[in-house]
């Protein structure tokens, strides 16, 4: 008997390009933005057309446009525009936008973390905010243009703004376009759809499309409640199908995962015990010390319309860092291949190591390592502990943390 090969639906589809779009986030992908956006289009292009048959056929139209940042070599923001046209869902446009490279000190201390300072978002008319980390992040999506012609195979593209692309599609009357990304991009790709979809978009008239949608994942929180009330406006969240994951212009993340979890402080204190009761060292006052700014500083952040999806674990039998870090990272990616339906995509589970909390000059002699073609031994928490005098340093802080928490634990 004949398997009958299936395809996975839209969302699923979806979810697999944004996944795509991180192909060139390692330390072994080092070169110039053109470099990457020749090897990232060809590792998208043949993984796609090795698995059509689930997959989808779809074909990259725009980009896939890199930007690195620090001339280090490595990718801090990707995007690129894909398209299909089939009998069961009609003409689609895809804009995906890349994840946080751990491998880029810039992604994690600028576009993850900055965000203890709002401004206005672009067009903003009612008070709406967001972290100056998102904002800085769609100011560099906003800068990428598509490639010049020859840094990638085919089809040759003009050198234009994903603006200026988007506004000429001939088809879009009739088609879809929907913005997705994982992490990282779970922040960004909303505000970009807003940035080009509200009424007073400082990007001018966009285009008429047959319907824009959303599908954002495992994002951080980007900006205020004026912010998620604009968003909704523009994106209301469209009925959920039979799966959990089948649900437009929502928010989906899995609710073991600490990223989503951020900005708002209550979720904030809650990570440090989410895989363990014993967490690692200072990992709850580091939570407490977040917690205290964002309340002294009066950024108050919410998150956009979502939808918490029902994760699982095996509690750590550790209170370590490297138990801890390798579940999260665990559960920031690989859990949302089970959660969506395609587990036999999920990446095997990496050998841990804590790239994330080393310094600045490690991440440096990483990089140039990786130029020279050398390896490096993996780097422990043992030779950094970043938290280990947060509560000296950040007295008023921890203090207004622990305020947070009594506010937590009272209601």
């Amino acid at each position: 008997m004949t398997n009958v090969v299936r395809p996975y639906d839209l969302h699923q589809q979806v979810f697999l390009l944004s996944i795509l779009s991180n192909a060139v986030n390692s330390i072994n992908d080092v070169g110039t933005e053109a470099e990457l956006s020749a090897k990232l289009w060809t590792t998208m292009s043949l993984l796609i057309g090795l698995n059509k048959d689930t997959i989808g056929d779809w074909k990259i139209v725009w980009g896939p446009s890199v930007r690195e940042v620090l001339k280090f070599g490595i990718v801090n923001n990707v995007m690129a525009v894909l398209r299909k046209q089939d009998e069961r869902d009609g003409i689609v446009y895809v804009v995906v936008v890349g994840a946080t490279n751990p491998d880029s000190p810039y992604d994690w201390f600028v576009e993850d973390f900055a965000v203890f300072k709002q401004v206005d978002f672009p067009g903003s008319r009612n008070g709406e905010k967001i972290s100056q980390a998102t904002s800085i992040g769609l100011e560099m999506l906003l800068s990428l243009s598509s490639p010049p012609d020859g840094a990638v195979c085919e089809p040759p593209q003009p050198q234009v703004s994903l603006h200026a692309f988007l506004g000429s599609v001939r088809d879009a009357r009739n088609a879809k376009l929907i913005f997705t990304g994982h992490s990282l991009g779970g922040a960004l790709s909303p505000a970009l759809a807003l940035y080009f979809m509200q009424e007073n978009s400082p990007a001018g008239p966009f285009g008429a499309w047959g319907q824009v949608l959303t599908y954002p994942t495992a994002g951080a929180t980007p900006g205020n409640a004026a912010f998620a009330d604009l968003y909704a406006e523009y994106f209301p969240a469209e009925p959920a199908g039979q799966a959990p994951y089948r649900h437009w212009n929502t928010l989906l993340w899995n609710d073991l995962d600490v990223v989503p979890h951020a900005w708002i402080p209550a979720d904030i204190l809650a990570t440090p015990t989410l895989y363990n009761p014993n967490p690692p060292p200072n990992l709850e006052v580091a939570a407490l010390v977040l917690a205290g700014v964002l309340k002294l500083r009066g950024y108050e952040y919410t998150r956009l319309e979502n939808e918490r999806l029902k994760g699982t674990t095996e509690p750590i039998k550790g209170g370590d860092w490297a138990s801890y870090l390798t579940e999260m990272g665990e559960q920031h990616v690989a859990a949302y291949f089970k959660l969506f339906g395609v587990p036999e995509w999920a990446p095997p589970p990496p050998p841990f190591h804590a790239k994330p909390l080393i310094s600045w000059q490690a991440k440096q002699q990483h990089v140039n390592a990786a130029r020279e073609k050398r390896c490096l031994p993996i780097i422990t928490p043992a030779d950094v502990d970043p938290l280990a005098h947060l509560a000296q340093r950040y007295p008023a802080e921890l203090s207004a943390g622990r305020e947070v928490q009594a506010e937590v634990r009272g209601g």
